[in-house]
């Protein structure tokens, strides 16, 4: 049984914290509030969950995930993160953490900044590019047809063997795919900053190639429903058509009630089916 310990709590940290639970490993939660804000979230994940400070989940973690924001990076405890394998699941977003220039130009990756302030751990980057919801409703059991897999990165293959097999056993997560190293994982970071739609970047074992059919507008019949933006705008423009047909026919019907207005209203009247049929 392996003990993970996270440095984060939040959103993405305590659903790892699940997983690894169902995985059938102990948890140990930190926060930079401290461990009491926790004792509801530890209590709920039920015994094999505990919570303490961050640098006692950095000594007790075989692996430690790190949940934090990147301006937070200088608060970890390197020295208890040392030799261990880290697992960063953290985006840099620039109205959040402020500008950092060597993010900003990308001549640098946040796991190569994270590097800077641990320089002697194991880093495998994993679970960035994940929905936390989503990283929950996929989870399925060991050998499942529709098994999902995550593409991690690092430079030890050690580190990334342990993450990959700490987490496939239960078959309750959606695990690990290798695709690139640390330094070349800046053009697979999310941005933090930049919109966001909820769609993850996983792959499914058993989903087909995409065709260019279906990745382009306009697909093939049957592909897709028709937009409904379009329709809905056909049926406010005739909505808004009618309003102002209304609205004429009233002016007129009010001018042709006096003498004096019949000139006017005749120009009215030409002028109101002339632009009828323009519409």
């Amino acid at each position: 049984m392996t003990t993970v310990g996270f440095i984060g709590s939040g959103q993405i940290g305590s659903t790892i914290a699940r997983l690894a639970i169902e995985a059938g490993h102990e948890v140990v939660l930190s926060n930079s509030r401290g461990p009491e804000t926790l004792a509801d979230t530890a209590a709920e994940l039920g015994p094999r969950a505990s919570a303490a400070t961050s640098g006692e989940a950095a000594v007790a973690g075989d692996i430690v995930v790190v949940a934090v924001p990147v301006h937070a990076f200088p608060d970890l405890p390197a020295a208890a993160l040392a030799g261990k394998t880290v697992i960063d699941t953290c985006n840099y977003g620039p109205e959040r953490d402020g500008p950092i220039a060597e993010l900003d130009d990308q001549s640098l990756t946040s796991s190569e900044l994270l590097l800077r302030y641990i320089p002697d751990a194991m880093l495998v980057k994993a679970f960035n590019n994940i929905f936390f919801r989503h990283l929950l409703s996929l989870a399925r059991p060991a050998g499942a047809a529709d098994h999902s897999y995550l593409p991690i990165g690092g430079d030890s293959a050690p580190a990334k063997a342990a993450v990959t097999e700490s987490s496939n056993p239960s078959g309750t997560a959606c695990w690990t795919q290798d695709r690139w190293p640390i330094a070349g994982g800046r053009r697979r970071a999310r941005r933090c900053g930049g919109p966001r739609t909820g769609r993850s970047r996983t792959r499914r074992a058993n989903r087909p190639a995409r065709t260019p059919s279906a990745r382009h507008w306009p697909p093939q019949r049957g592909e897709r429903e028709p937009p409904r933006v379009a329709q809905r705008l056909a049926a406010l423009s005739s909505a808004l058509w009618a309003v102002r047909s209304f609205c004429q026919i009233r002016t007129i019907a009010s001018m042709s009630s006096s003498s004096s207005g019949s000139m006017r209203y005749r120009r009215m009247a030409s002028s109101s089916v002339r632009a009828t049929f323009l519409l």
